[in-house]
Order: structure tokens, then C-alpha cells, then sequence
């Protein structure tokens, strides 16, 4: 089974790949999302396989499905710098899991035929991922580190210092 989700990731990172060829960054992002939803679309079974199942639990089980599940995640990421060059590091880190998990869950919804006609409203298959790739994720807000959270929630008593 981890050969075989092994093969999926390699031919999503061939389809990441094959994307790159878009001009701006943006356009390299939303057909990376294309590609990955595509795989879903046209090989629901599989996409389970390497998305829905415990196989990447624990990496140390199959070395060669960790590397190549990495490279795929990591060739995201660096669609999702790319369109944000002046951001830090931290942020490309949340940015890059807000779009995966948008793009992993209508993945879901969709091969679990979870879209349901009274959602639809009319729109195509086409319409749902125009609408879904086109969505701007937001530049998060930076949040408060556990220690400063912890320490302005705290009212303050004499003798602290």
C-alpha cells in the first residue's frame, strides 16, 4: 500500500511540475491546486490512499513514501512563497497549510459526493474549482506567543513584577 501511494505522490509531483510552466505566480499556485484536485477527481481511490489513510502516520515506516510526500508538500510551499516574497517564514509555513486544507477538504467533499445539488446553486464541477482557486488567503495575523498570551490574560497583583 505505501508503494503504491508512493506512485500517487510521484505523479502529483510530476502534475506540480507540469504546472510550472504558468507565468505568474499565482497562475503556478492555482494550477498546482488544479493539478492536485484533478488527481483527487480522477483517481478518488488512490487520493484516499494518500491523503485519508494512516500510511504517512509514521514516516519512518517507508522512508521512500515520506520522501516523495515531502517533495509534493514542499513544491507547494514554494508555489505559495512565491506568490508572497516579502513574507516571513512563518507565515509561507501557515499559508501553504490554510490552501493545502482548503484544496484537501472540497477534495473530500467531492469524491465523497458530499456536494449535494441545493449547495450547487447551479454551478459546475469547473465553476466550484474556478471559485475554490481563485479564493485569496489572507496574510495571517501574527498571534501572540504562549508566554505573552499567558501573561496579558493574567491581571496583574501586587508584588509581580
Amino acid at each position: 500500500m505505501a508503494a503504491l501511494a508512493a506512485q500517487g505522490f510521484a505523479e502529483l509531483l510530476k502534475r506540480y511540475k507540469d504546472s510550472a510552466r504558468e507565468k505568474s505566480p499565482g497562475a503556478r499556485l492555482r494550477a498546482c491546486g488544479r493539478a492536485f484536485l484533478e488527481l483527487a477527481a480522477d483517481r478518488p481511490q488512490l487520493f484516499r490512499l494518500m491523503f485519508a489513510s494512516d500510511l504517512l502516520s509514521d514516516t519512518s515506516a517507508d522512508p521512500a513514501l515520506a520522501e516523495v510526500a515531502s517533495a509534493c508538500y514542499v513544491a507547494l510551499e514554494e508555489r505559495v512563497r512565491a506568490t508572497r516574497p516579502n513574507s516571513d517564514e512563518q507565515t509561507i509555513k501557515a499559508m501553504t497549510i490554510a490552501y493545502a486544507s482548503l484544496a484537501h477538504g472540497f477534495a473530500l467533499m467531492r469524491v465523497g459526493n458530499r456536494i449535494r445539488p441545493f449547495m450547487r446553486a447551479g454551478l459546475s464541477d469547473e465553476d466550484l474549482v474556478d471559485a475554490l482557486l481563485s479564493f485569496d488567503i489572507q496574510t495571517p495575523s501574527r498571534p501572540a506567543s504562549a508566554a505573552t498570551r499567558g501573561r496579558s490574560r493574567r491581571p496583574s497583583r501586587p508584588g509581580d513584577s
